[in-house]
């Protein structure tokens, strides 16, 4: 199937079951889709900012929840079963550029700004920053939490990846060897291979099991 989109395409997700994929537009609609034939299930209006780069949009892993970035630096939240907008929140004093859900749906971490280097993590119930982590030297383009929800991993242009422990909201590694900056990271199913791609068109994946 072929859909036509109202406008930039600023982020996709897809149900743990492949039924259903949500799309998400600058300015315009978060819309979910039947697979594989593509019907509209529902389409909600979205006024999302537009981001350069980056990964500024995420939803849980069941689908019931979105986030995005919003003009005035805001970063907002949505109800995907009926398009009501959670909470919003001043997140940056730029645009997001990176959004990531634990994978039980209750930290919501967020990067903003290409001025900004701290990621901050966020109680997805009532909307209250709980925390951040600090320690990378640019803006961070991607993060990933572990399916445990107790670690996760960002992404940066000061070329660097940092490994978090949520709780106690510590570094535990910094992983070295990319020339430019990094911009997309995801885990590999066996919860322990991290594959990062970046600028100067490099894949790099790594052992996290090994600390440096």
């Amino acid at each position: 199937a072929e859909k036509p989109l109202d406008g930039e395409c600023s982020g996709l997700a897809i149900s743990k079951d492949g039924r259903t994929l949500v799309t998400s537009t600058i300015g315009g609609h978060i819309t979910l889709w039947r697979l594989p034939g593509g019907s509209t299930l529902a389409s909600y209006p979205c006024e999302q900012s537009s981001l350069n780069t980056g990964t500024g949009f995420a939803t849980t892993p069941d689908l019931s929840l979105a986030a995005y970035g919003l003009p005035a630096h805001r970063l907002g939240v949505m109800d995907l079963h009926t398009g009501k907008e959670r909470w919003t929140a001043v997140a940056t004093k730029e645009s997001l550029t990176a959004l990531a859900f634990s994978p039980d749906g209750r930290i919501l971490a967020s990067a903003g700004g290409y001025g900004e280097s701290e990621i901050r993590l966020w109680d997805v119930a009532t909307g209250d920053e709980v925390g951040r982590l600090q320690g990378h030297a640019s803006w961070v383009s991607s993060l990933v939490f572990w399916p445990d929800g107790k670690k996760l991993a960002s992404s940066s242009a000061d070329q660097t990846i940092r490994l978090w422990d949520v709780a106690s909201r510590t570094c535990l590694d910094v992983l070295r060897g990319h020339r430019q900056e990094v911009w997309r990271l995801t885990l590999l199913p066996d919860e322990k291979t991290i594959v990062s791609g970046g600028k100067d068109g490099t894949v790099c994946f790594w052992d996290t099991s090994v600390t440096h």
